[in-house]
Formats: structure tokens, sequence, C-alpha cells
């Protein structure tokens, strides 16, 4: 944290990483959090 102060300050690691925008999205979140994406393993 010393070395990167700006991390305390509720800045991003990486610049651009600032600029991107997220959707509202509560039943993508939901299925993500629940595991449900993707191609399933078997």
């Amino acid at each position: 944290m010393t070395y990167y102060p700006r991390l305390c300050k509720h800045r991003p690691f990486i610049d651009w990483t600032d600029n991107v925008h997220w959707r509202e999205a509560p039943d993508e979140l939901k299925a993500w959090q629940e595991g449900k994406t993707g191609y399933p393993i078997s």
C-alpha cells in the first residue's frame, strides 16, 4: 500500500479500468454467482 498510495483512495490499480462501464443485469449476476454460466463440464 505504501508503494501504491492511490489504492488507499479508492482508485483502481490499472487506470483504464476506471472507465469500464458495467451493465446492470441482476439476472445475469445471480446466474454467475450460482455458477450457472458458461459450458457445463461433464
